[in-house]
């Protein structure tokens, strides 16, 4: 009888039996699949697992129940495995031993095999800027040595790219050709009197663009003889 007062069914019973017993296991397993990493259970709420006193001595309850040992049981057999696997149980005299007899192998094996280089051949070497190597000075009054990082052709200073120097003295050779160009040392638009008379390679006063024509007034346009005449 159910809670409206209504006598169920013998048959419909087993179904619904058949229904919670799923559902139960369901849950048994989404408890079961929760554990700590020595094979114990995690603790959990007990009322989502509670199961009537009818359902207790059900097969299906009982094998599920009976998962947890098994699963600890093949845990610590597994630990056992690993164990025995990866650790060698051997006096001090033998472990002298073999390390001996390795050494030996490796010095015999090393005069014919390949060679053990201490650095390697496809390393590249670092580049150090020549200011930093030869610990070159930058004075705003050394105009010769400011005019070689500076283009004849155009007068300006050449990329840190092609200079090849590091970031520092980079912008340290910057603020010193800015200084010797603000005292007068220096022009801002260097050239040497050689190129003077060579052509500009680029002139940004040309008009390189066509003329436009003034000609539309003049064009024939398609018009309807009849409109015309």
């Amino acid at each position: 009888m159910n809670r409206f007062g209504v006598k169920i069914a013998p048959n419909v019973r087993s179904v619904l039996a058949a229904a919670y017993s799923t559902r139960s296991k369901n849950i048994l397993r989404q408890r079961y699949q929760h554990r700590n990493k020595d094979g114990t259970f995690k603790e959990f709420n007990e009322s989502i697992t509670v199961v009537p006193k009818e359902f207790e001595q059900q097969d299906e309850y009982k094998n599920e129940k009976r998962v947890g040992q098994i699963y600890q049981d093949r845990y610590k057999k597994q630990q056992q495995a690993k164990q025995y696997l990866f650790t060698l149980k051997l006096s001090k005299e033998e472990i002298a031993e073999s390390v001996e007899q390795k050494d030996v192998c490796e010095h015999r094996t090393q005069e014919d095999g390949t060679i053990q280089l201490e650095k390697s051949p496809y390393r590249k070497k670092q580049h150090q800027c020549i200011f930093c190597k030869y610990n070159v000075p930058l004075d705003y009054k050394n105009v010769q040595l400011l005019s070689q990082f500076v283009s004849p052709h155009t007068g300006l200073l050449y990329g840190q790219e092609v200079t090849g120097l590091c970031y520092f003295k980079y912008k340290e050779l910057e603020n010193t050709l800015f200084k010797a160009r603000k005292l007068g040392l220096m022009p801002f638009f260097y050239k040497e009197t050689v190129f003077v008379n060579d052509p500009n390679l680029f002139d940004p006063f040309k008009n390189n663009l066509k003329q436009i024509p003034d000609d539309y007034d003049k064009r024939k346009l398609n018009a309807d003889p009849k409109i015309n005449e």
